[in-house]
């Protein structure tokens, strides 16, 4: 799944520890998934987990759109060019982003 999303965007990724927005490192993106993995495992599969990434991407490209938020023109340009906008956020903020869609997408559809 990680090799996917970085093949996807490999523009985006950085092989060093101390990245920039709008980048990412490969570990940095495994914490965030293993630790996402972990506490829905029983709720939610691989297959899903990168569904629910791509989702997450489109939904905080959406919302930076006509937004107020201090981007500067060269991250906007690059994200616009890519389509990622997940590494816009700062990885704990990526969690909070990834946790609304999931309630959004999946525990809402499943009531």
């Amino acid at each position: 799944m990680v090799s996917n999303i970085e093949r996807k965007y490999s523009n985006h990724f950085s092989g060093s520890p101390k990245y920039n927005i709008p980048n990412m490192n490969r570990d940095s993106l495994m914490d965030i998934l293993s630790r996402y993995y972990d506490k829905y495992e029983k709720g939610i599969r691989r297959c899903e987990m990168l569904e629910l990434l791509l989702k997450t991407n489109k939904k905080i490209g959406e919302s930076i759109e006509g937004s107020n938020e201090k981007i500067t023109s060269n991250v906007l340009k690059k994200c616009k060019k890519s389509g990622c906008y997940l590494f816009i956020r700062r990885f704990e903020e990526i969690e909070k982003e990834i946790e609304k869609v999931y309630k959004e997408e999946y525990i809402t559809k499943v009531k």
